[in-house]
């Protein structure tokens, strides 16, 4: 039974060791991705309080003048010295509209590109190679970083500097020069098996059973290791070359077997929530607003902004088929998360709760075409201005709204009234899935400890080194050549292995001698 136990371990880890070599060496490759990326002059692209003064044309008179008769959203950004309706019309690219002269922006949506490029980058004199439209993530533009759709600025500099962008409403996706883009490349190859060509149920089934074993040869390697351990380093065979190699290797094994068992379960865990992905994550949902509609001005609904308050941004959305004026509020008292007001804008009044009504309709319609009627139902909703466990910051927006349905699997969205966009989509089962990936595959459990990101890669770094140490003195065993000292060596091992009830030295000279 221990011989078939020593065969099976050598035999899962000659399928394995390949693929566990490519994970943790590329898996090192991430962290130091992280340390060598670029990293942005700024965080944030600061827009200036909202000034009623600023808008001398009415939305409604500036969206006549250009022959906007219907919209599904605006919102209200500052460059150039000037203030910008921003209206997005549909099969259209966004018009960019100026709130004093009402004169549209030739190329508004690529010029604001472009600012905000510089703006993160900070190099505001390098010539501009292109500025292109990304509908949706790229194998670079990965979903971690939220903001779809976007434009990707390319600069035309030595280190190939391109910057990821989103001028819906200002913001930096990622930063990307040469370096990251090898090592982006090396990481999207080796651990995420992403290949061109090769289909994604044939890369997740794969990602799938070499987890699968490399989670059994760590298992049996302890399991070795349980009944021969006393043996460890002792003997004839191990003041061999082939000894050290076997005894580093159980030593490396034994060190770092639960860090390779916790990353090969977290990692298939994962994987396997890709046979179904969240369809409903980065979806949107706007209801159509008639300029007709539009009674009060921008200027009008900054009036009613309570004086203890700062308007820093407008965005128009249609709420039960009326637009409405959200303004994002900003506490004079800085330790005061940021609120939102909504304004109806053919009353102007006040709606209390309108942010939560949003999320709600932005739910139901985006689940309209389910079959089970408490599919639909809401059960809560509620506000949050800060991340947790459950929405962690990784996800970036803030405020957003959760709406928790009235379902038996804890099925919940995290909504962005402003954008009308569902940041996040979970269930009980999904949480737990998160929870392991956040947790066990990238360490965030240190985090409980007080460990910055970079002690937490540093940490990780070894600890996939060690994972690596492992593979790699496992691959030599098994490819290293067969010379009759060896093989000698070898028998002498296995025997002992094999006869745990008789002493290691008789165990080992007894059954050789008759081979040899």
């Amino acid at each position: 039974m221990k011989s078939l136990i020593y065969k099976f371990h050598r035999r899962v880890a000659l399928l394995a060791c390949v693929p566990v070599i490519a994970w943790t060496f590329s898996g090192i490759c991430h962290p130091v991705m992280g340390w060598l990326s670029p990293e942005p002059k700024e965080k944030n692209f600061k827009q200036p309080p909202l000034d009623a003064d600023k808008f001398q044309v009415p939305l409604r008179d500036a969206l006549t003048k250009n022959l906007i008769t219907e919209f599904s959203s605006a919102r209200v950004i500052n460059f150039d010295n000037d203030t910008f309706y921003r209206i997005s019309v549909e099969s259209q690219d966004p018009i960019y509209i100026s709130a004093s002269t009402a004169a549209v922006l030739p190329n508004g949506e690529t010029r604001f590109a472009e600012i905000l490029a510089r703006h993160f980058v900070g190099d505001p004199t390098s010539p501009i190679q292109s500025i292109q439209y990304v509908p949706d993530f790229t194998s670079e533009y990965r979903e971690i970083f939220q903001f779809a759709p976007a434009y990707v600025v390319q600069f035309e500099r030595p280190d190939n500097m391109r910057a990821y962008v989103d001028p819906s409403i200002g913001r930096l996706g990622m930063l990307s020069d040469a370096t990251r883009s090898r090592l982006l490349f090396v990481f999207t190859l080796f651990h995420n098996w992403q290949i061109p060509g090769v289909p994604e149920i044939v890369r997740v089934v794969a990602l799938l059973i070499f987890s699968g074993l490399v989670a059994c040869g760590g298992l049996s390697g302890l399991f070795i290791y349980a009944l021969m351990g006393r043996r460890l380093g002792k003997g004839v065979a191990a003041k061999t070359a082939v000894g050290r190699t076997k005894t580093w290797h159980r030593r490396f094994g034994l060190t770092f077997s639960l860090v390779m068992l916790l990353f090969a379960f977290s990692g298939c865990y994962h994987a396997f929530y890709n046979f179904s992905p969240d369809h409903l994550a980065n979806a949107r949902s706007y209801e159509k607003i008639a300029t007709s509609q539009i009674a009060i001005s921008p200027a009008e609904a900054l009036m009613l902004v309570p004086g203890e308050w700062t308007p820093i941004n407008l965005a128009v959305v249609g709420l039960h088929n009326k637009p409405h004026y959200l303004l994002t509020l900003r506490s004079d008292n800085s330790e005061s998360p940021n609120e939102s007001l909504m304004i109806d804008a053919t009353t102007s009044e006040i709606v209390e709760d309108g942010d939560i009504e949003l999320a709600e309709q932005v739910v139901r319609k985006l689940n309209q075409n389910s079959d089970a009627e408490k599919d639909r139902s809401i059960a809560s909703s509620e506000r949050r201005s800060s991340f947790g466990r459950d929405y962690p910051p990784v996800f970036k927006r803030i405020p957003v709204v959760k709406v928790t349905m009235a379902r038996d699997d804890g099925r919940h969205y995290f909504v962005s009234p402003d954008e009308c966009v569902i940041v996040r989509s979970s269930d009980n089962v999904r949480r737990w899935e998160l929870l392991s990936f956040t947790f066990l595959h990238k360490w965030h459990f240190l985090d409980l400890f007080g460990a910055t990101s970079n002690v937490r890669n540093v940490v990780m770094v070894f600890c996939t080194a060690g994972c690596t140490a492992v593979s790699l003195l496992g691959m030599a065993l098994l490819l290293r050549k067969k010379q009759p000292a060896k093989r000698l060596e070898e028998l002498r091992e296995e025997a002992a292995f094999a006869d745990s009830k008789v002493q290691a030295t008789s165990a080992v000279v007894e059954p050789v001698e008759t081979l040899a």
